[in-house]
Order: structure tokens, then sequence, then C-alpha cells
């Protein structure tokens, strides 16, 4: 499982920019975000630094008078030459004025007024007049920087700066000459210029803001947006009516959307799934996308009940299809509910609600779980089972069990189904409701379902009739990972001409939110999948959506009837009729029929009536190891006769 503290987070964040430490709660925010206090960004705000820059600039001005008016004697110069300096002395100043002052730390800021002094001086040793003149540029460029930038530094500095220019001028041209005049010009252009570069600054600085605070693909407030919101509403939790939660979203298997219609169409369900919280959340609620195909939901004065019943309609919100023009998507979204409290920070609330969002996970998905402390314990077990998990497959330590299908009207055995196991070494055989999940949110799965494809090709092989009339089809269960990563064909093929299998013995099932994926490339291999001869059923089928359209548009070759549908048999009209139309419907389409989860007499003779052909179950046989099941197979399958 993925690291929890910020978590899923997972994907790199621009939060991390921004940290500071806070010792008393061993976490981690932004900097930005820790204080309801802090300005605006772009804000002007008096501080430190303007403090040290204002008092360098005051205390360099009466040197620079001083070595001006009295230290140094006037020289006499040509009206060119003193243009000529005084151009320079100008483009000098200039250029210390686009240093990047406003980057460096306080205790830099005093080295920038004293450079300026450094610089009048020598001008003064060429040109009195020039040195007034620079004096006087870089008073009113110090001022111009100071209104634009700080409140304080023009406060400091004005009172000095103003009567020192003038006496400058009085003092040492006191016929106010073509000089004065070249240096207003040059003052107003650099004024033009500093503006438009402020004025820039201020548009990049504000579209930085909204870019921090707002997520540019769909609309809803940002990670960083949301810690302050939750860190608000942590302050705010005594004085409000009601508590508040926050809500974790993950969408159910993203990636495969992405790997399978392109990040583009993975866009589009990400903005139209933003749309629906937004029509879903109350005006009072606040939304936000944390990243990838993770948004999160902050509500207050609410209760337990309200949270539940808002988060079931998002969860409902997600699973709803999208229509878009590349075609129908279906996904589903799992969703973990924490409630905020004093005692936990806003790294841990995060965290927390990714604890719970894993366990809607773990439990089937497409569904919420509230936080409880308990699910800790689950976390550390869940990480534990993924690093055993990897080891187990290096270790051979998973198994092949087998069910028999039986044909209903006969009773004989004419295939079985390969079930993974996990000879765990300290806890025992495991089912795949135990680690499956795992291993698909792993990625996992792609390399153990190879391994269980090869070995049910193996085994399955050895135990074909030697009547060469009969062939007994071997079942392998292949999940949507396994043909979103686009080898699946070629490991069939493989391990196929490696067992010596015949193609129409292997029958692969696929599941039902495999085929909701219309995509051409899910296409493309079901077709090279029947060229290859291997025979495609539908698992569990009628617990999506459009199943119907399964039927028409891909290459099925059988429909598994889901035991949920089976066991209502012997108490659900409705359950007989939906029975009855599948079996119906394939027989119309010239399908073959399975029902699954057989477990009862009476469940086999409503099957029986109804037209389904082959059945598996308990009634005939549990999942067998290979002995059992030969043992099974040679001691002539024990029948089991299905009454009228």
């Amino acid at each position: 499982m993925r690291n929890l503290p910020l978590s899923t987070m997972g994907k790199s964040h621009v939060a991390d920019a921004f940290r500071f430490r806070d010792d008393t709660k061993g976490w981690t925010m932004p900097r930005v975000l820790a204080d309801d206090s802090y300005p605006k960004m772009g804000s002007r705000r008096a501080g430190r630094r303007d403090a040290l820059l204002g008092a360098g600039l005051v205390g360099s001005l009466p040197v620079a008078m001083l070595s001006t008016f009295w230290l140094l004697s006037p020289v006499s110069h040509s009206i060119f030459w003193a243009l000529g300096l005084e151009l320079a002395a100008s483009a000098t100043a200039l250029g210390l004025l686009s240093l990047p002052w406003s980057r460096l730390s306080a205790r830099w800021l005093l080295v920038f007024p004293a450079i300026v002094a450094v610089t009048l001086i020598g001008s003064a040793s060429i040109d009195r007049a020039i040195a007034s003149n620079y004096l006087g540029f870089i008073t009113l460029s110090f001022l111009y920087i100071g209104l634009t930038q700080s409140r304080l530094v023009p406060l400091l500095a004005l009172p000095i700066a103003g009567p020192v220019y003038l006496l400058s001028e009085v003092r040492v041209t006191p016929a106010i000459d073509v000089r004065l005049g070249i240096a207003l010009i040059i003052w107003l252009l650099v004024g033009e210029v500093m503006a438009d570069r402020s004025a820039r600054s201020r548009k990049q600085t504000d579209l930085l803001a909204a870019q921090v605070s707002q997520d540019g693909l769909t609309g809803l407030m940002s990670r960083l947006g949301l810690f302050r919101e939750i860190h608000r509403a942590l302050n705010e939790l005594d004085a409000m009516e009601g508590d508040s939660f926050l809500f974790l979203l993950d969408i159910d298997g993203f990636k495969s959307v992405n790997d399978t219609f392109g990040h583009p169409v993975g866009d589009e369900i990400l903005i139209a799934f933003a749309q629906r919280i937004r029509d879903t959340i109350r005006s009072i609620d606040v939304a936000a996308r944390l990243g990838g195909d993770e948004f999160a939901v902050l509500i207050r004065a609410a209760n337990s009940g309200i949270a539940r019943s808002l988060g079931a309609r998002l969860v409902a919100a997600a699973a709803e299809p999208f229509d878009l023009p590349t075609g129908r998507v279906i996904v589903t979204a799992s969703e973990g509910i924490v409630q905020l409290t004093q005692e936990k920070g806003t790294a841990d609330i995060l965290r927390d609600a990714d604890v719970a969002m894993y366990e809607a996970k773990s439990n089937g998905r497409n569904r919420l779980a509230f936080f409880e402390p308990i699910l800790q314990q689950q976390v550390a077990s869940r990480s534990r089972l993924e690093a055993e998990l990897h080891n187990a497959i290096e270790k051979e330590e998973f198994v092949l069990h087998w069910q028999p299908t039986v044909h209903i009207g006969t009773g004989r055995t004419v295939g079985v189904e390969a079930l993974l196991r996990w000879r765990h070494p300290t806890r025992g055989m495991l089912f795949p409701v135990d680690f499956i999940n795992v291993a698909e949110d792993t990625g996992l799965i792609v390399r153990l379902g190879k391994w269980v494809l090869e070995q049910a090709c193996r085994q399955g092989s050895a135990w074909q009739p030697i009547d060469l009339g009969r062939q007994l089809t071997i079942s392998v269960n292949v999940s949507p990972h396994q043909i979103i990563d686009g080898h699946l064909c070629g490991y069939v093929r493989n391990a196929l001409a490696e067992s010596g299998l015949p193609a129409t013995a292997l029958i692969l099932e696929i599941t039902e939110r495999t085929l909701m994926v219309n995509s051409p490339s899910i296409h493309q291999q079901l077709d090279e999948l029947k060229q290859i001869g291997a025979r495609l059923a539908i698992d569990d089928f009628g617990t999506g959506y459009s199943s119907l359209a399964y039927l028409r548009s891909f290459p099925i070759d059988i429909v598994k009837i889901d035991q949920s549908f089976v066991a209502s048999l012997d108490e659900d009209e409705r359950a007989v009729a939906l029975v009855r139309s599948i079996v119906s419907i394939a027989e119309a389409l010239g399908l073959d029929t399975v029902a699954e989860g057989v477990e009862t007499p009476s469940q086999l003779a409503s099957l029986r009536r109804l037209g389904c052909q082959v059945a598996q179950g308990h009634l005939y046989s549990p999942a067998l190891s290979a002995e059992a099941l030969i043992h099974y197979l040679h001691t002539g399958e024990t029948v089991v006769p299905a009454p009228l």
C-alpha cells in the first residue's frame, strides 16, 4: 500500500515547496497556509527586510551628501562631457536597481545601499553635478520601489531623501540647467519601465495565486486550498454548530481508463466527475481535487447521518455512466470519511480519510467507509500483505484448485475452472478474496495471471480424456488489468504451445467490468483470442450495466449466470424471471449458459426447467486440489440427478 501521511497524495505536489515543521503536532503543512492572518499573495507588507532596507537607504544618504558637498572639489568639463558622464551614471544606477534585491535575505539588503553610496562617491570625484543628479535618480527610484513594494521604505526615506536632493540641486548646481531636465526624463522613463515590470509581476503573482488555490483542470479547489479550509474548520469546531467531516474519493481503476482510452478521455471524466460533485454537495461544502483521480469534500455543520447520506450520493454519482464523444465509459469510486476533531492535525485527518478509503476499496470498491481506529491496524496488515505477496510469487507459494462444471442434463463433468489459492507460510490457505485486490492495486495481478494461465494449460493438457470425441474445458479467470496490459494474446499463445492444450479447450472468463470499458483495444484483443481458438465467457453476468449490449458487441461464447441470481431462485420470482430472460437471450444468440453457485437440488431443478445447460457449485463439488480432481474424474464423477 502507498505511504499514507499526506497520502495518496502519491502523486509529487506543490505543497512540498511550502512546508514548515510543527513539532507539537508532528506534521507538516504549507507555510503560507499555517495561519489565517497571513496576507494574500501579492499584497504589500512591512517586515524585517523592509526595515533593514529603509535603514540602509537612510544611512547611506548622509554619507553620500557629505562626500558630495564637503570632501570633494568640483571639476569643470564641457557640456558634452558632462552629459555623457551623466548618462553613464544613470545607466549604472539603472543596472543596480535591476538587481534581484527583493529575493535576497534580509541581512543582504544592506549591501545594495552601500553599493549605491560607493558609486555615488565615485561619480562625485568626477563631477559633483553628475553626483547630484545621480543622487536624485537613486532617491526617486528608491522611493518608487518603496511605494510599490513596501510601506516602510518611503516612510523612512522620504523625510531625508527629499531635502537632500533639493539641497544638492541648489548647493551644487544653483542654476537648474539641462542636467536636471535630462535627469527628469531618465526618471520618467525608468518609472515607466519599472511600472510595466511591476504590473507584469503582479499579474504573474495573481496567476500563480490562482493556480495554487484552484485546480487547473476541474476548477475545484486545489490541495493547498483544501489544507487552508481544513485548518480553518479545525479552528472553528468549538464555535460551529454540528460536526465537520472530510470525504476522500478515489476513482477505481482510473489508470485502466487512461491506458485504454488515453489521457484526454481520462481528463474528460475527471472534469465531468468534478461537476457531479458540485451538483451533489451543499452550498456550504467545499470540494477539491488533490491530484490525479483523487477528490476531497469538506462538509461543515453536519452529523454522521448527513455525512453518510451525502457520501452515498457521491459514490452513486461516480457510478453513473459517462457518455463521452468516444463512447460510454463506466467507472466507480471508493470513498473514505473521517470526522474532524481537535486532537488531529490536517495531515492526520487526510491520512485517516485515506485509510478509510482503502478500507472501502478492500471491501469491493464502489462504496464508502468511515474511519475507525482499528483500521490503522488493518492498514499495517495490508502493507505486510503487499510485501508478502511479492515474496510469494518468487517462492512459488501459489497453487491452483479446480471446480468441476457439470452438464445439467447428463450429470457428466464437461470442464473445470482453475481457482487460485495462496499457501501462506503462517496464515494457511488463503482465498483470492484475501489478496486479489492488493494484487490488482500493485499491478502484480498481471504477473500472477500469467502464472495461472501457464499452470492451468499445463495441468489441463494432462487431464484431457483419451476419448477423442470428448474434451474437458479449462476455464481461467482473466483480470481487466491483464487485458489492458496488452500482452494477454501473446501469453495465451505461448501457454498453449508449451502445454499442448488444444485452443478450443481453453475458456477465458472475463468480468463485465472489463467490457464496460468499450475500447477498440479491448475489441481487438478479444477478436485475436477468438482467432487463436479460445472461447470467451462473461463471468458474473447481469451484475453490471448494459449487459445485453455486451452480448451483441463482443465475441462472447458463454454466459455465466451470477450466483446471486441462482441463490434467490427458491424464494424470489424476480430472480426466476431474470434467469429465464438470460437463458432465452443466450439461446437466441447461440450462446451457452453456465449457472454459478448451485447449492441445492431445488436450485438445480429450477435451472433445468429454465433451460440452463451447465452448472457448477457445491452441490456437485467444491474446488478440489489437483490430486483430488484426478480421483474425482476417475471415480465416475459423482452424478447428481436433476429432479423433474
